[in-house]
């Protein structure tokens, strides 16, 4: 609970930093807005295009929104399969072992307030598509470990966290009577659930010393992919909501990448071989216990 408690103090005080200065930004974006909304062939921006047919490659920033925008489908391209390593695992395991279901619950909820936030904002596709990729593929894994994990989670508790994904989609989706100070508050919700998706999952493998079915190329893609959406979101919104939770992320997915790596070689949880120790203690004469 220390832990976590620090934790929280340094998302609160961060929070409090970027919710002050997100006010300074409103300028910035909107004319970021009129500068951006034109692009030629996906890629390229109106006037940078128009430089390059002639040449002029250093046009002001022409090289990195273009970069920015390749690297915004890239990501989108890239999400539509980012997923499919731990589907894979927990399919040819027929076991979602090690894997706690909330972190993909709050993933979902992530992916809608950040692909719908941005559809408010108007933001170019490029910069969140990739959320309602991720969504579809969480989807996917939470049934998956519903089925192979049958008792982890009660019928009751299926039905409900089904209709508040799905409520909670389309109300943001439509925009239906969302004031713009609730978007602001849902984007600095996110920055928790950001750390609660993760979180958890790392206190629990560093606690068992196991990841069980947890796939480490997910969560290597899902590092880059956050690292390559920082630099779009600094290249072509400027927001400093999205930039941070999108940092967030890249940090939290590097640490279960790295707790895979340094587990991958144990095949039993610490607690399991505890319950063995406990058991043969148990059943070992006393004599033998004192030879050993």
């Amino acid at each position: 609970m220390k832990f976590e408690g620090k934790i929280l103090c340094i998302l609160a005080l961060t929070l409090a930093l970027v919710t002050a200065t997100s006010a300074n930004t409103q300028k910035i974006d909107e004319e970021l807005k009129n500068k951006n909304s034109k692009f030629v062939l996906l890629f390229f921006r109106e006037d940078c295009y128009n430089e390059f047919w002639k040449l002029n490659i250093f046009h002001e920033d022409c090289i990195s929104i273009t970069i920015s925008k390749g690297l915004g489908y890239g990501i989108i391209f890239g999400a539509a399969l980012v997923k499919a390593p731990q589907v894979l695992n927990i399919v040819l395991a027929k076991s979602g072992k090690g894997i706690l279901a909330s972190m993909f619950y709050m993933e979902c909820f992530m992916h809608i307030i950040s692909g719908c936030y941005n559809i408010h904002l108007a933001s170019p596709f490029s910069v969140y598509g990739e959320n309602f990729c991720l969504l579809v593929q969480n989807i996917l894994l939470i049934a998956l470990l519903w089925v192979y994990e049958r008792r982890a989670t009660s019928d009751t508790s299926k039905i409900i966290i089904s209709f508040v994904i799905v409520s909670s989609l389309l109300i943001l989706w439509l925009d239906i009577f969302v004031p713009e100070y609730i978007w602001k508050l849902l984007m600095n919700v996110q920055i928790f659930m950001v750390a609660y998706s993760r979180l958890p999952q790392i206190l629990e493998n560093h606690r068992t010393k196991f990841t069980g079915e947890l796939s480490s190329v997910m969560f290597l893609l899902n590092t880059l992919g956050n690292l390559a959406r920082t630099f779009t979101f600094i290249k072509e919104t400027q927001d400093l909501l999205n930039i941070f939770t999108s940092g967030l992320s890249a940090i939290l997915n590097f640490s279960i990448f790295i707790q895979i790596v340094l587990y991958w070689k144990n095949g039993t949880p610490n607690k399991e071989s505890n319950e063995l120790r406990a058991f043969k203690h148990e059943i070992l004469p006393k004599d033998v216990e004192t030879d050993a």
